[in-house]
């Protein structure tokens, strides 16, 4: 498997991934296929400011923050408020 040095900024996309509060250094192995089919490996570091500025930019551009995966669950109590509320429409 063949190793790269670096990725250019337009070979990068961002995802949401969480790590443990306390992390200090972030290294993450990517392995890659390009168009051809072949496999190789990028290695990335990321110090304490990155991650810090990972947290800022996610805080201040995800709607709900830490709670943007929470699943609600409507429960009896509230279906029977929701149809008193439908027939109240109707």
């Amino acid at each position: 498997m063949e190793e790269k040095d670096t990725l250019q900024p337009e070979d990068m996309m961002n995802i949401i991934l969480k790590i443990p509060k306390s992390t200090v250094h972030l290294a993450v192995i990517a392995t890659l296929v390009d168009d051809d089919g072949g496999i190789s490996q990028v290695n990335a570091s990321f110090p304490l400011e990155a991650i810090n500025k990972a947290r800022k930019d996610f805080l201040e551009n995800v709607e709900d923050g830490d709670e943007y995966d929470v699943c609600y669950v409507l429960t009896e109590k509230g279906r029977e408020y929701l149809k008193q509320l439908e027939q109240e429409e109707d």
